[in-house]
Order: structure tokens, then sequence, then C-alpha cells
């Protein structure tokens, strides 16, 4: 794992339009720092789709520094049975896209000073194994914004129309799984399917002996229900449990369990992080002979990862890495 400057290492000159998902949102952060910035690596169109309640309480109390500042970006609140939730970056160049998805909001909390998993997937041919799961969170990002009006439709087209690896999408290209090298995969797991991703992480580890489960996750269902549901899932030798004490919501209702194990963020030996608050949401599988990363947005609750039969209520967005490396 290596800390970085989120957004400062996307590269000049490559994109012109960016899309962001976010659950809370800064406005203040959003214009004085992240549209200057992207506009100097020359990224000029700004779409952000914030989870609807979050965005009404931020306007409440807030002035509108781009009647002065002359910012240019779009602005829209996604309503949800539960929360809008997933954190997304996509950028989308002539000849190029670059996909950022996380655990981070469109904060200055979440892009710097909080603890976060970003994960980067980048495509610059329509040769690239990849390019089918940046067409998924492109088809995903057409979806949630289907009923924003005509004027966003024809701004998604026209990034279509500017993009050569968008405007001739070959939906051939599209799996349930993407070989990114050997011995690793890659599959886009989201709510905005018929299955909940419980399910759909299910289908991908429904053959294996689960021996390991690692949950790194700020925020827990009170009685472990999640928990729970892993165990009488997968029947792992052990689930090992990492929060901090500080911060999130811990399951701290749950029954005692001889297989699970808790553990605190900050006693666990680790590379030294500037950050004060672990807000990382990431799960870890392991088996014999392959490892499972479940990275992306999705807290260790039912309101994120839903049932086997019954989706959650939240809208999340995760990507999940297969590898043949282990112990």
């Amino acid at each position: 794992m290596k800390n970085r400057v989120l957004l400062k290492e996307i590269p000049s000159g490559k994109f012109h339009s960016a899309i962001f998902t976010t659950y809370s949102i800064n406005l203040y952060y959003l214009e004085q720092q992240v549209l200057s910035l992207l506009g100097s690596k020359g990224i000029h169109y700004i779409s952000v789709l914030a989870d609807s309640q979050m965005l009404s309480k931020q306007l409440e109390n807030y002035c509108a520094f781009s009647q002065t500042k002359k910012r240019n970006y779009s602005l829209h609140g996604i309503q949800s049975k539960g929360a809008f939730h997933p954190k997304l970056i996509f950028l989308i160049g002539s000849n190029s896209m670059l996909l950022l998805l996380g655990s981070g909001n469109l904060t200055t909390t979440g892009h710097g000073k909080n603890l976060e998993t970003w994960n980067s997937i980048y495509v610059d041919s329509n040769n690239d194994s990849k390019i089918g799961f940046l067409y998924q969170v492109w088809e995903y990002l057409n979806e949630i914004q289907f009923d924003l009006g005509e004027s966003v439709q024809n701004k998604l087209n026209s990034i279509r129309e500017n993009s050569e690896l968008l405007s001739n999408i070959d939906s051939s290209k599209v799996k349930t799984s993407y070989q990114i090298e050997n011995g690793f995969e890659i599959s886009y797991l989201t709510s905005n399917t018929k299955n909940s991703i419980f399910s759909q992480l299910i289908g991908h580890l429904i053959t294996e002996d689960i021996q390991r489960i690692y949950i790194l996750s700020p925020y827990y269902d009170s009685k472990g229900t999640f928990i729970n549901l892993l165990y009488e899932k997968f029947h792992p030798n052990e689930i090992n449990v990492i929060l901090q004490k500080k911060f999130g919501s811990a399951p701290y209702n749950m029954k005692d369990h001889p297989a699970i194990h808790y553990y605190d963020w900050e006693e666990v030996p680790t590379e030294k992080f500037k950050q004060d608050y672990f807000h990382s949401k990431n799960i870890i599988f392991e088996t014999k002979h392959n490892s499972y990363l479940l990275s992306g947005s999705a807290n260790a609750s039912i309101a994120a990862f839903g049932y086997l039969n019954k989706k959650a209520i939240n809208d999340e967005a995760c990507i999940l890495y297969k590898s043949d490396y282990h112990d």
C-alpha cells in the first residue's frame, strides 16, 4: 500500500472530463481546490453526483463561491432508499480513461485527512483486457443519471463522442471478471443490479473453501449482523475484525464468538500514516489456493451488502481482486 496525494498524481493533458460520485461533499474544497487543480491538468468538464440529503445539508450553510470564481461544473443530488454511497472518480480523455474507485468522499478528509483506500484502473487501448470493466462503470454512471434531464444526457453524449474508447463500445468485452496480469483478476460489484453485492460476492466465492477473513471497516451493524452472515456462509477458521475505537461504529452488541477476533487499527503494526481516522473499507478472503480482496465504498453492514436474496438499501461500488498468491 502506498501513501499518495490522490488528485495531484493525475497526469496532465490526458483527460477532458471527470465524473465524481460521493456520499458527503465539501463544496468549498471542491470549488477552491479540486476544480482549479483539475483545470490545470486540462480537465474542464466536471460532474458531481452526491447523496441528495448530504448535499442539501451542505447547501444550507454554503455561499456560492462559483459565482465569483466562474467555475464550470454540474452538481446533482442522487436519491437512494438508504444512502447514495459510491465513491468514484472517472476521468475520460480522447483516447484514455482512468477510474479511481475507493472509500473517500469528495471532502478534505476523504482526500487526505482520513486513511482511505483507492484503486486505480487505467486504459488507453480498446485491446486492453480491463476496458470491459470501465464500460461497466460508464454504464453505471449513465444509469444513475438517466432521470436528470436532457442537458445531462447531452453532456454524456458529448463525452462519449469525444472519447475513442467510449464512442464504439463493444459489449462483448463486458465480462464477469477481467484478467489484469498472470494470476490476477478483477470484477466490478455494484448494488445497482438485480442482485445484492453480497449475492454477487457469493457468486465469485461459491466454490472456494474460505479459511480466514479479515474485515477492515469503520462502520458495522451494532449486532454484527453482516459479520455473522459471513461466518454462517463460509464457516472460516477465523474472522479478524479491524476497527478504530475512537472513530466509526463498532459491533458493540455482537455476541462473543470463538472464531471472531477484534483488533484496534492503531495497535496493528503498519507503516506510519499521518491520517487520524481509519475510513478504509476492505475485506480479505483467504483460501489454500487463492486470495480475494473486496475494496470500495461498502462498510461491513447489511445496509451496504444486503442478503443473499435481498438487496441492500445503500448504493455502493466495489472492486473484487482475485489472486492465486497465498502463504
